[in-house]
């Protein structure tokens, strides 16, 4: 749905910039 793919698009970024650090 619309709500996921915002999700992914927010929250994929921001675990990657928290994972490397």
């Amino acid at each position: 749905s619309q709500v996921v793919l915002t999700s992914l698009a927010a929250g994929v970024p921001y675990l990657i910039k928290r994972f490397k650090k």
